[in-house]
């Protein structure tokens, strides 16, 4: 019920128009945590899309669009934090929430994300119930960046 209110306060966002789902992206290097977050987000009705690190989330990024992002701290091919930073300095990009996935409790690090754009952090190891109440949180901070979609 939650999520079918979300969509009704704030229009229809970057669903997919033939199922009605928000999407989301899920960047992160490592295969297993892309498929746990992937298969916890399509429980709850998301419509998910999954990349390998940087480069191809900005390729998805151009080719689709987003309501959200959800980006590991640390790849190889760029790190979360650069990944929001470049959302939230890129025109087309700038109503996309990003959410930082760190494996510690590292303050430096998450004064970092929130000075490159990110809205919020989700710790590892993952747990469903916290990765869902922090995706709700930002696609309502995304209502509040961008109030007509």
């Amino acid at each position: 019920m939650a999520r079918a209110v979300l969509l009704r306060a704030g229009g229809t966002l970057a669903t997919d128009v033939s199922t009605g789902r928000v999407r989301i992206l899920v960047v992160d290097d490592c295969p297993i945590v892309r498929h746990i977050l992937a298969f916890t987000l399509k429980n709850e009705g998301f419509e998910v899309w999954e990349s390998d690190g940087m480069p191809t989330a900005l390729s998805t990024l151009t080719a689709m669009s987003f309501d959200l992002v959800i980006a590991d701290a640390y790849m190889p091919s760029g790190s979360g934090v650069d990944l929001a930073r470049h959302l939230s300095t890129t025109a087309r990009f700038l109503s996309i929430p990003v959410l930082i996935l760190g494996a510690c409790e590292d303050a430096t690090l998450k004064e970092e994300s929130r000075a490159a754009g990110a809205v919020g952090w989700i710790p590892k190891p993952l747990e469903p119930q916290a990765v869902i109440g922090v995706v709700r949180y930002a696609l309502v901070k995304r209502r509040e960046r961008d109030p007509m979609r």
